[in-house]
């Protein structure tokens, strides 16, 4: 960024951040009593406990949200003052580097102690959030700092803190204290943090000091790899993969700067951009086949897509993530790092663009766009698999989006306190067969693919194992820029009978037109036309539902609303087809 405008940019971030009365030095304190001062927060869980529960979990938290704004925070002002020299940044910083070196540990126990009708856990351990995030912070720094005389004062206790902080992740690990730990459950963020933290911080202090400790947090790190998406699929969605692989990313960079390239050359992390670029779908909306709070709409101004991909594109060389930030939002606000050392990348010339089109066995999902323009089509076929976790009930959905419009959409997802959280997550929030009064399960569903090419898509996904006494649910779904076709088969075993219910949630803010009787029915609204024929008489009704897909800007607080279709077998019936088919008007 030397002698580019995006330096006085940065510069002027650092200098608003350093005279804003808002944002003054984060202190941390000890009693619950303190927090709510010197930006210190309180987990709203906090607040329903009592005694000694309350304070030790608002504290453990309180020092999580500190550690996540310090490494945003402190690299920017290292930054800004490398690039300026100007003393009272610098002196800024310097003067929250001494308080940091205080936080030890980084992470404080308490931090599962949020069920008020649990036992006090005895020790959770210190390997927590906190500890990637703030190791995260003090490492940054240092690295954009070298060796300035700048830190003198303050870099011996700097240390020393991160010397402590490998002794408490090793010790956890040696003794188990963690959940994540005991359970060996590699995937989630909480196994990915500390083990950042316990690479970057073995980094600093010198490997060769530290190798036993080093390896252990390499090891850790090829756990959590090798356990995702051979070809780059996370588990748990575009949003929550964001957090974990951004940590997955600063160990493998700060290996790869200290020349060891074996993480940053895992299968997982050279495909993942891909993988996470094709979430993005025409109309601006974005697939949330997970509980992923916020992430159905991209507008082009999205500065947390926008800073992903600047990150995955700094950090792997990958020409799909810096074609997409390039291409698919607006340039970068003074106010990311990475996204403004981003622009100085370069694409090479003959590159295309991304593949708009994929298939994920471990994602289980299909998903294809026409094109890379908002008015083109695009689909996305969710099934299931083994090992999903927090996820939804959402087995066989069918997402249509038609030359920019959406047509078939999920409801979506709301925040877990919501009291509506149920009905978005549940069978009833996607475009999924229920048999009347009988449960909808997550179990594995295999999709099958037929064809999958730049003309459109054929393929069959098979939830059957997901409903108690059924034979068979295969859903054949095809498509091209300007149609869909969904044929279900049904068949419940035995001789046994059943009312047959297929939920349709249509991208329509107003009621649509419905007609039709028996075995044929069709729906009409500006955007498409939908036709429903079955083999045996049904009823469509119509009602409407609040989402979060149409949502035009993240964290929206009106919920806009949309018409849903539900296509009713007249009878208890022993199997059922019903044929689907989307069209423009």
């Amino acid at each position: 960024l030397r002698d580019n405008a995006a330096a006085e940019a940065l510069f002027n971030a650092a200098r608003d951040l350093l005279y804003d009365p808002k944002r003054p030095l984060m202190i941390r304190h000890d009693r619950y009593d303190e927090l709510g001062r010197d930006r210190t927060w309180i987990d709203p869980r906090a607040h329903r406990l009592t005694g000694a529960r309350q304070e030790v979990f608002a504290l453990a938290m309180s020092v999580y949200s500190q550690a996540a704004t310090a490494s945003s925070e402190l690299p920017l002002l290292a930054s800004a003052y490398v690039l300026s020299g100007d003393d009272k940044i610098g002196a800024r910083l310097v003067a929250q580097l001494r308080e940091v070196a205080k936080w030890s540990p980084l992470q404080r126990e308490g931090w599962t102690s949020f069920d008020p009708g649990a036992a006090l856990p005895p020790n959770d351990g210190n390997s927590w959030l906190g500890t990637g995030l703030g190791v995260r912070a003090v490492a940054d720094t240092l690295e954009i700092l070298g060796d300035d005389p700048l830190l003198n004062g303050v870099r011996p206790a700097l240390l020393t803190l991160l010397e402590k902080e490998i002794a408490y992740v090793t010790g956890d690990w040696t003794a188990r204290r963690p959940w994540f730990v005991q359970s060996r459950n590699t995937r989630t963020n909480q196994w990915m943090l500390p083990t950042e933290g316990l690479v970057r911080a073995c980094l600093v202090v010198g490997p060769r000091n530290t190798p036993a400790a080093y390896e252990l947090g390499v090891a850790n790190l090829f756990a959590a790899l090798d356990s995702f998406g051979p070809s780059g699929e996370f588990d748990e969605g575009v949003a929550y993969a964001a957090a974990t692989v951004q940590s997955a990313l600063s160990a493998a960079r700060a290996m790869a700067a200290a020349g060891d390239f074996r993480a940053l050359q895992h299968p997982f992390i050279a495909q993942h951009p891909a993988w996470h670029v094709q979430h993005l779908q025409p109309g601006r909306r974005v697939i949330n086949a997970f509980d992923c709070v916020g992430t159905s709409v991209a507008r082009r101004d999205d500065r947390d897509f926008r800073d992903h991909l600047a990150l995955l594109a700094l950090s792997t060389g990958s020409p799909d993530a810096l074609w997409a930030l390039r291409n698919l939002f607006d340039p970068a606000e003074a106010l990311s790092l990475t996204t403004l050392l981003a622009d100085a990348l370069m694409l090479p010339e003959d590159y295309a663009g991304p593949m708009p089109y994929a298939a994920y066995e471990r994602a289980t999902r299909v998903n294809w766009r026409s094109a890379w323009a908002d008015d083109a089509t695009g689909v996305w076929v969710r099934g299931g698999h083994k090992l999903d976790a927090h996820d939804h009930t959402d087995r066989g959905h069918v997402n249509f989006i038609l030359r920019g419009k959406p047509v078939l959409i999920e409801q979506g997802m709301v925040h877990y306190g919501d009291d509506n959280y149920g009905k978005f997550s549940g069978p009833g929030g996607h475009n999924i067969l229920q048999i009347e009064g009988r449960a909808t399960t997550k179990t594995p569903a295999p999709i099958t693919v037929h064809r999958l090419d730049a003309e459109g898509g054929s393929i069959t996904v098979t939830p059957t194992a997901g409903y108690r006494r059924l034979e068979r649910w295969s859903r054949h779904v095809r498509w091209d820029a300007n149609s869909l076709d969904v044929k279900d088969e049904v068949k419940v075993r035995e001789d046994r009978v059943d009312q047959m219910v297929f939920t349709w949630h249509t991208g329509s803010s107003e009621p649509v037109t419905l007609t039709g009787s028996g075995t044929s029915w069709t729906a009409r609204w500006p955007d498409a036309i939908v036709t429903f024929t079955a083999s045996k008489p049904v009823t469509v009704t119509q009602e409407q539902s609040y989402n979060s897909t149409l949502m035009e800007k993240k964290w929206q607080t009106d919920r806009p609303r949309n018409a849903s279709l539900k296509v009713t077998s007249v009878d208890k019936v022993n199997e059922i087809e019903l044929t689907t088919s989307v069209q423009s008007p």
